[in-house]
């Protein structure tokens, strides 16, 4: 009985996750979650070193992604 447990697992079926995430199956458009900021000459989002808002006034994390002041965690527009 063991045996056939173990083979309904190798089935090769659908992964209910993938590790790591793909990024071509994202569920949000990443305009949508990062703040109004400046960009460079190729167009990478600048955020300067200690900035916590953005043009706008909203909080954003180190990376520019907009976040929630009270828990914390990246919010969408």
């Amino acid at each position: 009985m063991a045996d056939t447990l173990m083979h309904d697992f190798s089935s090769g079926g659908d992964k209910p996750i993938d590790v790591p995430p793909r990024s071509d199956l994202r569920s949000f458009n990443e305009n949508d979650i990062l703040g109004e900021l400046s960009r460079d000459e190729k167009g990478n989002v600048v955020v300067e070193k200690g900035q916590n808002k953005d043009k706008d006034g909203n909080l954003i994390n180190p990376r520019g992604y907009l976040v929630d002041a009270t828990s914390g965690a990246i919010v969408e527009n």
